[in-house]
């Protein structure tokens, strides 16, 4: 095994020792009001540099981590995967800020403005941005930029009138994301509503789009949402599923007053996640688009699971048998969830939080355990450029 920094070289393997010491002095110990939001590792795989499988690890811990040469294990059709290189890498971030704006929060605006511009004023200078603000309408405010004082300018602009257009605003920044940045890179939403998504009148829905629509393209499109809600009318089952199925969480606050304390929380957070890839080359290189297993094993302290998951190689077009063109050959990426329950970090207690289940789990919430959230991509065609031209993900960043 072989641990360096910056992107992964394959070459001769090294002891994962490095690793730990790396990983010990990185550790840093949160707050206790974000201990609810601490002490997970999340893994995703990704396909798009096939055969070369690499699987981005975000860790986010309480107290320093202690990893030695038997914390991960992988098998792939039943075959041991010895050669595991890790590389410390820390990816590009996309975010889209999505803001409530409707007739409810008329009498909130200015906090929400002022709360939403020290947000994106906090974040680091290299993460991309979007504003999105929804009511009866969805309307974007402000396309992705690293520009502060763009970003600020736009939240200033947020009038508040209307219904409440939650998903159709949700799906439109998922597709934002997808459309705009790498399939490396690290796609985020932070979502703030004070209601339901629904007409001005409330007596049916607002979007065009639902819920289970939003879920399935948040997970096709690797993205998590981070979700605030405000005040007695929000609808939390909601929020909370959104959250738990993407990998996000969800925070409350109860009036507009505690609305910068939550975002700073937010940045807080970002700001201490650590990211790692632990990369292979698949004993399986054909692009055929067959299936296969892999068994992916997590010891911390001497606990831990074993998670079977499966992925189906990309399609090559030379494996067709009629001629086709690269713009018609998608790049397949069947999708799978799984999570594994980690024993608490020694010396804590975490407060119940809401974290992250996968696809066919029941929710888990707190408890003081920690979890490791494993998520295979979907990867396809997406749009590339505003000239609406297509490309697969494999073909971006290079």
């Amino acid at each position: 095994m072989k641990f360096i920094s910056g992107r992964p070289s394959y070459s001769a393997a090294l002891p994962l020792l490095v690793l730990l010491s790396f990983l010990f002095v990185q550790g840093m110990a949160c707050s206790e009001e974000l201990a609810s939001l601490s002490g997970r590792v999340t893994v995703t795989p990704l396909t798009v540099d096939f055969p070369l499988m690499s699987l981005r690890i975000k860790i986010l811990a309480t107290a320093p981590i202690e990893i030695t040469s038997g914390t991960f294990n992988i098998i792939e059709d039943d075959i041991p995967i010895s050669n595991i290189i890790i590389a410390s890498a820390v990816p590009r971030q996309g975010l889209v800020l999505l803001l409530d704006r409707s007739s409810s929060l008329e009498n909130s605006i200015s906090d929400i403005r002022r709360s939403a511009a020290l947000f994106l004023e906090s974040l680091p200078s290299d993460v991309k941005t979007s504003v999105i603000s929804f009511a009866s309408d969805v309307e974007i405010n402000q396309d992705f930029t690293t520009v502060k004082k763009e970003l600020t300018h736009a939240v200033e602009t947020i009038r508040a009138w209307g219904g409440t257009s939650l998903y159709d605003a949700l799906y439109l920044g998922i597709e934002m994301l997808y459309a705009n940045t790498d399939p490396r890179d690290l796609r985020t939403i932070v979502l703030f509503t004070d209601g339901k998504d629904e007409t001005p009148v409330g007596n049916r829905q607002m979007s065009t789009r639902n819920l289970s629509e939003v879920i399935t393209a948040a997970r096709k499109r690797n993205v998590r949402i981070i979700s605030v809600g405000m005040g007695s009318l929000i609808d939390e089952k909601v929020l909370l599923e959104l959250t738990r199925e993407t990998h996000g969480w969800y925070l409350f606050a109860p009036t507009s007053k505690d609305l910068a304390g939550l975002y700073q929380k937010i940045v807080q957070r970002m700001r201490q996640e650590r990211h790692f890839t632990v990369s292979y080359l698949t004993p399986n290189p054909k692009k055929d688009a067959s299936k296969h297993k892999i068994r992916f094993s997590c010891r911390f302290g001497g606990n831990g699971r074993d998670i079977d998951l499966e992925y189906e190689a990309p399609l090559d077009k030379y494996h067709v048998d009629h001629a086709v063109t690269p713009a018609s050959v998608r790049n397949i990426t069947s999708s799978k969830s799984a999570s594994i329950e980690l024993p608490p970090w020694p010396g804590k207690s975490e407060p119940a939080s809401t974290t992250s289940v996968s696809e066919g789990t029941k929710s888990n919430q707190g408890s003081g355990s920690n979890m490791l959230d494993l998520k295979i991509r979907d990867d396809s065609l997406r749009r590339n450029t505003p000239g609406n031209s297509l490309a697969s993900e494999s073909d971006r960043g290079r």
